[in-house]
């Protein structure tokens, strides 16, 4: 009840209010309430900033331990659907996965380090980089066998230029963990800023055989062949993905102006043009295709 009564502030403030119902929640769960931890949690999920990969994660362990699993699998399937390029897996896997994993949150050392977690991924986004590593360091201390708090790390690291750093963490993280992919391929897009061009490459080739369901390797590794100047692979690396893709939707316009310009460096204007007028179909005032292809059009 007093540690209920600490987290009253957050709740008072419309920013926060995600965060105490997610916090409360797992209170209320740890304390054996779990009803009022059931209730604060749909609280916490009606809010867009609520449904965080983390907060679907812990809340659908919660409905998996109450015996609940159409509702976990109709909770993981919703964020799917909201992001639809994310690392989370079909429902019926994430499902398996969380399964596998435990309890989330099963004693308050795991909670604190919940707390520093959450607390550093917001100064993340606020740019303050050294202060979120040290909560994170503190969080990994309480928690070490922690994934998603190894790609905030990873993330920071990033941003701080600590590419190699970076990369180590990334390997840490369990190949069995769902979001073990998109994290490799994050270690192969930094292999290419650290000029490790060939190894970039290898990494993306492999994960694109791994997973032949997925597209974001291929389009990496357009970006890269894109940016070594090996316009005609790279063309073919985004063709590859929007294969994969099938139907392409409004929010899939760059991979057409990635393709369009690796197409007119490699002197195919007409397939180029193409892709740069496609990409205006879904969006009509994209400021970087209209450029690129007026520019073109005054070339030719």
């Amino acid at each position: 009840d007093k540690a209920l009564e600490a987290l009253i502030p957050l709740k008072e403030s419309s920013a926060l209010a995600p965060l105490y119902g997610f916090h409360a929640g797992l209170i209320n769960e740890l304390a054996g309430r779990p009803d009022q931890a059931a209730r604060l949690y749909e609280g916490t999920l009606a809010s867009p900033a609520g449904l965080t990969l983390r907060a679907v994660r812990v809340i659908g362990a919660f409905h998996l331990a109450r015996g609940d699993k159409d509702k976990a699998i109709a909770l993981f399937e919703r964020y799917r659907t909201d992001n639809p390029d994310s690392a989370i897996l079909d429902g019926a896997s994430e499902t398996e996965a969380v399964l596998k994993n435990g309890r989330p949150i099963a004693n308050a050392a795991q909670g604190m380090a919940e707390a520093l977690f959450g607390a550093a991924a917001s100064l993340k986004q606020a740019g303050a980089a050294d202060t979120s590593l040290m909560l994170c360091r503190l969080a990994q201390g309480l928690q070490p066998d922690f994934p998603l708090l190894n790609v905030l790390i990873g993330g920071i690291l990033e941003d701080m230029n600590r590419l190699e750093d970076a990369n180590e963490v990334y390997a840490k993280i369990p190949v069995a963990e769902p979001i073990s992919w998109t994290v490799h391929v994050r270690q192969a897009e930094n292999y290419n800023r650290m000029k490790k061009t060939d190894e970039a490459i290898a990494l993306l080739e492999k994960l694109t055989q791994e997973r032949p369901d997925r597209f974001d390797a291929l389009i990496s590794l357009g970006d890269v062949l894109r940016q070594a100047k090996k316009f005609d692979q790279a063309a073919g690396a985004y063709s590859r993905a929007i294969a994969k893709i099938g139907k392409l939707e409004k929010r899939h316009w760059p991979i057409l102006y990635a393709r369009g310009i690796a197409l007119e460096r490699a002197k195919q204007w007409p397939k180029a043009e193409a892709d740069f007028k496609q990409a205006l179909v879904f969006e009509p005032e994209q400021p970087y295709v209209l450029n690129y292809l007026g520019y073109s059009w005054v070339e030719q």
